[in-house]
């Protein structure tokens, strides 16, 4: 079950914590409530099933986003951030409003009942994206290596697996209709990144050639961005993705 938790600070500057060591903050909170998973987790092999935003600026609060894919998390999650209640940094822990954390979950089944089968994608990517390919990374929105960013991670933690045939139809059905786009150097803590940041607009080319079902799962997927993220590096701060929806638009 996708999950997405809104973790307010009580601090009036953010914490200095590069985002190469944001996955070890998230999986000490993680200890806290379940040792053993989090172990488990420190080893096992990507994608991972979380997200981590770094720490960012909402109703004159710094907050920090955190999204978990698997059923097993959110309770370990939360019951190790009311133990804590604080971040467990090295120098100074910095304190959590438990009360206000707020969180928002939604079943795999669920986000494919809901899916719609709209013809237009609409996107934002608040955080620096991009997409590993051999030595270099991909700083750019092509439809198909978004559609296989989300699919690989919904097939990896969903109950409910979607056809690979999906790519192929993103390869050849999907198009980048308009951007607004521009490329920022992610300093990570170990080295720099250059990832995309902005709103992009996808296009379903001869949509009436696949059928509402597969229309449907597509939307589907776009939607799940939101929780998983996008490209590489999402544990690290990186592609964080807001789907926009006719409701939001008017």
């Amino acid at each position: 079950m996708p999950a997405e938790l809104r973790i307010p600070l009580l601090v009036s500057e953010p914490p200095a914590v590069a985002p190469v060591h944001l996955p070890d903050l998230f999986l000490d909170c993680l200890a806290a409530g379940d040792a053993p998973l989090a172990a488990r987790l420190r080893d096992a092999s990507p994608p991972r099933p979380y997200t981590l935003s770094r720490f960012y600026c909402r109703d004159d609060r710094w907050v920090w986003r955190v999204t978990l894919l698997r059923d097993d998390l959110v309770k370990p999650l939360q019951a190790g951030l009311e133990r804590l209640g604080a971040l467990p940094l090295t120098k100074t822990p910095v304190p959590l409003d438990i009360a206000r954390i707020e969180v928002r979950q939604v079943r795999y089944e669920e986000l494919l009942k809901r899916a719609t089968d709209e013809r237009c994608v609409r996107l934002h990517f608040f955080s620096p994206t991009s997409f590993h390919t051999g030595l270099v990374s991909y700083p750019l929105p092509d439809p198909l290596v978004l559609f296989q960013s989300w699919w690989r991670r919904w097939n990896t933690f969903a109950p409910l697996k979607l056809e690979r045939v999906l790519l192929d139809v993103a390869a050849v059905h999907l198009a980048i209709a308009r951007h607004e786009l521009h490329t920022r150097v992610v300093d990570l803590g170990v080295g720099h990144v250059v990832g995309f940041v902005g709103s992009v607009t996808l296009m379903v080319v001869q949509a009436r050639r696949l059928g509402n079902k597969v229309l449907r799962r597509l939307n589907a997927l776009a939607d799940y961005a939101a929780f998983c993220g996008t490209g590489q590096r999402t544990a690290q701060g990186m592609g964080q993705t807001r789907r926009y929806t006719k409701a939001v638009d008017t």
